[in-house]
């Protein structure tokens, strides 16, 4: 076990081992626990699970979050029913790991809305909380949520985005993909400490990374140089730098996330590509924005964006409410168009609409690729009419020369998988030398920089 560990209580649970190792393996018993009883969803049901592990679950309004108790010589997990689902079912599995360190018994341990104990903020209590944190992440992560976000370019927005969507934590998403990445990457976990220095949590690199990769010299416990990590200055704030990693400059993104009580200062998670990465697609540009947001040299701008067989309107949410309230005379235009011919609704089809705005020629094109809507079906978009469609875009933009602009299209309401749609974007609009901007929405709290 690496020198750094402080905690008698992280000692006693990995006797000798690498603490952090332990706490994954804790974590897949109990997936395997899930597993076996049926448990194991999406989402994994953490109430039942307690259950089967033993544990007894009481509500209890009384508490801010929850804590671990041991009465009668049986362990409780007490909880506030209150919280919101995604927060309680986080805390849960936080505690149902606290049921598997030995000295469970010898006092409460309470999760608060920092995530540990804020009146041991000044002892090693937060090395607990970590691995704490760590178990229920790696148990509660859904592998379906990983699959989108491997093959393709790191974005910290989008991976924000899909957290979102899933509703898993910040640190549960980003481990998993560090673990699933066919290239190199690191994710270094960093807290501030009294002075406001990056002081390392643990750093979780990539199975293909070398070992002697210098990124792994930072360990448990050790305070970065000053500036090494970009900081970010509040929950959820996402952050674009470069780090010095070996005398090469690496591209970095980072998030906030709660901090340990104690500090006022978020934790940070930042992703590291320990390699440069590969040139993009020339014709395709990624930015970060609103889906409006274009540049006033373009004179010639075709929006696309995804629709629904069975609606003859433009959804009030997304991109389609954000286009509608910018070119308010185009969602009429495509429900005429709708209403006049049910064929018109067929899987595969594009309507056009286009008006002059600020001296520019504005076109939208709905791709009719999502089957249905509303909850029943986590994956309504359907990627063959997709393909379809993104064809007659591309011929209508090689015909105008347009310069197409598109959200992540097919991956919010229709919950398309983005490695899946992004091929096709290159294989229908990119390789006909169309040029396609891709924009992702901000996450909350990034900073205007």
């Amino acid at each position: 076990m690496g020198t750094h560990w402080n905690s008698k209580s992280v000692r006693a649970f990995a006797r000798g081992a690498d603490p952090i190792q332990c706490a994954q393996g804790v974590a897949a018993g109990l997936r395997e626990l899930a597993s076996a009883h049926g448990l194991d969803g999406p989402p994994v049901d953490v109430v039942r699970l307690a259950e089967r592990a033993g544990v007894e679950l009481r509500p209890s309004d009384t508490l801010a979050d929850a804590r671990t108790i041991v009465v009668d010589n049986r362990l409780v997990i007490e909880y506030n029913p209150a919280r919101p689902r995604g927060r309680l079912r986080f805390s849960l599995a936080h505690e149902l790991a606290h049921t598997t360190f030995p000295d469970v018994a010898e006092k409460a341990r309470y999760r608060t809305r920092l995530g540990a104990i804020e009146e041991f903020a000044d002892d090693d209590d937060w090395e607990v909380e970590l691995l704490c944190n760590i178990v229920a992440s790696e148990l509660l992560m859904p592998d379906q949520a990983i699959g989108p976000l491997v093959n393709v370019e790191t974005d910290i927005d989008f991976i924000m985005e899909t957290r979102r969507r899933w509703d898993v934590s910040t640190e549960a998403l980003l481990r998993r993909l560090v673990n699933a990445s066919p290239r190199p990457m690191a994710l270094v976990v960093t807290s501030a400490d009294k002075r406001g220095a990056s002081r390392v949590d643990y750093v979780q690199v990539t199975p293909s990374t070398e070992d002697e990769y210098p990124v792994n010299g930072w360990t448990h416990g050790a305070v970065l140089p000053p500036r090494a990590i970009k900081r970010p200055t509040a929950v959820g704030q996402t952050l674009r730098s470069t780090v010095m990693v070996d005398g090469r400059e690496l591209e970095a993104q980072t998030v906030g996330v709660p901090a340990f009580p104690g500090s006022p200062h978020p934790r940070a998670m930042t992703l590291i590509d320990l390699v440069r990465p590969a040139p993009l697609n020339p014709h395709i540009t990624y930015v970060t924005g609103d889906l409006l947001m274009i540049p006033e040299t373009e004179r010639n701008v075709l929006f696309a964006h995804v629709v629904s067989n069975r609606s003859r309107g433009w959804s009030r949410y997304g991109a389609a409410s954000a286009l509608a309230r910018a070119f308010p005379e185009l969602p009429g235009a495509y429900r005429g168009w709708s209403i006049a011919d049910a064929e018109h609704l067929k899987l595969g089809n594009v309507h056009f609409a286009s008006q002059r705005s600020r001296n520019r020629e504005i076109g939208v094109a709905s791709v009719v690729a999502q089957d249905g809507y509303g909850p029943g079906e986590s994956v309504r978009l359907r990627y063959d009419a997709l393909r379809v469609g993104l064809e007659l875009v591309a011929s209508h933009a090689a015909e105008s020369g347009a310069i197409v602009h598109v959200p992540r299209i097919g991956a919010g309401q229709a919950g398309g998988r983005w490695d899946v749609i992004e091929v096709i974007l290159k294989e229908t609009l990119a390789r006909r030398g169309i040029n396609v901007t891709v924009h992702t929405l901000p996450a909350r709290g990034q900073a205007k920089t």
